[in-house]
């Protein structure tokens, strides 16, 4: 199980990468 920290850093990054491709 990852932890609270792991997930969240993760979680940042796949966001970013969500709105770098929407053009956002």
């Amino acid at each position: 199980m990852a932890s609270p920290v792991f997930r969240n850093v993760i979680g940042r990054a796949f966001s970013l990468g969500l709105w770098k491709d929407l053009g956002l």
